[in-house]
């Protein structure tokens, strides 16, 4: 339903959508199964409801596509740890290692760290047999979305020096967008960005996140390193930040 020559005018802002098609090339030799398959991978805007209101199920009604809900609650585009340890095991379910478990087709590491949850190992280990279940060489699209989880834990935006950092926002995105590239280059990708977004702090603050800069930025900020991610990696995004859920 895009429309590269909508007309906008009436907003206050412009959305930041790209729109990149997949490269026919990509595809060649790939027989059609005449099924639209579709893997979503991210945190609470997809795992927060798996019922028919969630956001993966509307996307296979308006779709008429097969979808897989494959999000995990809580977790991050970014690591936190540059390697993995038991005291933090939700840095498995880091989006970087999650497509290099599904590129690899071994999700070891994942099963040990859903076993080192507690309150959100359901949900978790949920989403972790739904993603074993997919046969990726007949995925056509890979949607990810991530809500304002590394803003509001500090994760760093971007390292200069090493764009595929995993510590960072911009890296853990660039990485995981390559492996899967490589892997299974008959895969679209498109990101969603995430939304305008407030919450409280510890001590009953309202942090907002298009003005309170937490360390690395405010939120906007990862909202454009997404974009930018996306462009120079030649994948779709479209912009909820400013084109769909906004402060006002």
């Amino acid at each position: 339903g895009y429309d590269p020559n909508a007309d906008s005018s009436e907003y206050e802002t412009e959305a930041l959508d790209y729109i990149q098609p997949l490269d026919p090339q990509l595809l060649e030799g790939r027989e059609d199964d005449g099924v639209t398959t579709i893997v979503c991978l991210g945190n609470a805007p997809f795992s927060d409801d798996r019922g028919p209101d969630g956001l993966a199920e509307l996307i296979a009604s308006g779709c008429n596509a097969t979808v897989y809900n494959c999000a995990f609650p809580d977790s991050c585009v970014s690591m936190k740890y540059q390697n993995y340890q038991d005291s933090y095991p939700m840095d498995a379910l880091s989006l970087y290692l999650v497509t290099a478990s599904l590129c690899g087709g071994d999700y070891t590491l994942m099963e040990h760290a859903v076993s080192q949850l507690q309150d959100r190992s359901a949900a978790a280990q949920e989403a972790l047999d739904t993603l074993k279940s997919v046969d990726f060489s007949q995925v056509d699209m890979l949607v990810m979305m991530y809500d304002l989880n590394d803003y509001r834990d500090g994760r760093s935006l971007v390292d200069l020096n090493n764009d595929i950092n995993l510590l960072t926002w911009a890296g853990a995105l660039n990485a995981s967008i390559q492996q899967i590239q490589q892997a299974y280059p008959h895969i679209r990708i498109v990101l969603l960005s995430p939304s305008y977004g407030s919450y409280e702090d510890e001590n009953g603050n309202l942090i907002d996140g298009d003005k309170t800069n937490l360390g690395n930025g405010v939120l906007p900020d990862y909202v454009q390193y997404e974009v930018d991610t996306a462009m120079a990696n030649g994948v779709s995004i479209l912009d909820n930040y400013y084109g769909t859920i906004t402060q006002s």
